[in-house]
């Protein structure tokens, strides 16, 4: 697929999410390789069959975001507090922009915001993503610095890249959040992976450049054994 186009796919069983957004976001004056960026909604106990179609407008299931470098799925509404937009009111401003008195939209996004009542603060936030990355061991404060330049480096890095994109960047995921929650009640379709308008063409230089990274990642790993 194509760089920087958010797609939204519906899975099937047995994964355990039921649709997902996702983008490979890459800044246009980088030569470092996109950074794949999901969104993923859990999927509820009776979508898990072979005939399972689009949820229903009632339906209200938690939403998990892939953060490069950062091993576990973290909530969504902890990443937006994360960006410091940290009550529930601007977070469903930020996806709702286009149908604030959805009430289905608000629905389905329920299930997000009470699971992410135990972090209300952008330093929590922030503490709660570095200790699922390779900070986990530093004290708190190195962690927020850890986790901040994170999200400024390495998290949609073709909205910005600044310390202060991250007004720009929490924008953008309500844009992939308004997407996702979409599709899942029906409102809008799926992308088509086969498009040939979302496709791109690697060059032979990329293609090297991203091989040899991934060659000498495996030879300094070796060597620190």
């Amino acid at each position: 697929m194509g760089n920087n186009q958010v797609n939204v796919f519906n899975k099937k069983p047995p994964s355990k999410y039921s649709w997902v957004a996702e983008i490979r976001s890459q800044a246009d004056v980088s030569n470092r390789p996109p950074q794949l960026f999901t969104m993923q909604m859990k999927a509820s106990q009776r979508h898990k069959h072979a005939n399972s179609s689009a949820p229903g407008p009632r339906e209200s299931k938690s939403i998990y975001c892939t953060i490069p470098m950062i091993r576990e799925s973290i909530p969504l509404v902890i990443l937006f507090r994360a960006l410091n937009c940290t009550t529930d009111k601007n977070i469903l401003q930020r996806i709702c922009f286009d149908c604030p008195n959805d009430s289905d939209m608000r629905e389905a996004l329920r299930a997000s915001l009470e699971e992410a009542k135990i972090i209300q603060t952008q330093e929590d936030a922030l503490d709660y993503i570095a200790k699922r990355g390779h900070a986990q061991n530093f004290v708190k404060d190195k962690r927020i610095i850890y986790a901040k330049l994170l999200l400024e480096t390495e998290f949609l890095p073709h909205v910005s890249i600044k310390a202060n994109g991250t007004l720009q960047k929490s924008f953008f995921l309500g844009y992939m959040a308004n997407k996702l929650v979409k599709a899942s009640i029906g409102v809008i379709s799926e992308d088509d992976r086969d498009y040939y308008g979302k496709k791109r063409l690697d060059m032979a230089g990329s293609l090297l450049s991203t091989h040899f990274r991934s060659l000498f990642k495996s030879f300094t790993e070796v060597m620190q054994k």
